[in-house]
């Protein structure tokens, strides 16, 4: 079975507060979503820390065969090997990349930012529960649990609408 998996970096500011976010589906059914904050980062390293984290996810799901979707040209085409990895802080992040492609079969597709709505609001949702927990956990003292979980009833609506919009992406790729 091929996976399907999103990935994107967010940065505010470059460098800046950084978070990652990764969507998988398996044919068009959403399996794994995952963000996290990263700390200061650039957004390219975002990127490749979103591509790294997707990477361990497909082997920790033990699966051989992805499609990898991302809207940075920049990562796409390094690790299809039409750029040259020059960037001090990138090097390292794309040989771990490339270090954990063995025994997988992947291949890369650029998608405009709008075809890769999930992981950009998981990548930013990272960056938001990092400065959010840390604000509210002064103001409050509960960790911000009770706001998180309103915040995701009113979220279902719309991860509702971004899956059906990431279905039918995979469904084109698919033919």
């Amino acid at each position: 079975m091929v996976l399907n998996v999103f990935t994107d970096g967010a940065s505010r500011g470059n460098p800046g507060k950084a978070g990652i976010g990764v969507a998988i589906y398996r044919d068009k059914e959403l399996i794994l979503e995952l963000h996290e904050y990263v700390g200061i980062r650039t957004n390219n390293e975002a990127e490749y820390l979103a591509l790294i984290k997707a990477l361990q996810k497909i082997k920790e799901l033990n699966e051989l065969t992805a499609n990898i979707f991302s809207d940075s040209e920049f990562l796409v085409k390094q690790m299809k090997k039409e750029y040259k990895v020059k960037a001090e802080k990138i090097v390292p992040l794309n040989q771990m990349a490339v270090n954990l492609l063995a025994g997988l079969d992947v291949k890369f597709h650029w998608v405009p930012r709008e075809d890769n709505l999930k992981a950009d609001e998981l990548a930013n949702k990272g960056i938001d529960d990092n400065s959010y927990k840390a604000r509210h956990a002064k103001e409050t003292g509960d960790g911000g649990r009770e706001t998180r979980d309103k915040e995701s009833e009113e979220s279902t609506v719309l991860g509702q609408n971004k899956i059906a919009r990431m279905a039918n992406l995979i469904s084109k790729d698919m033919r």
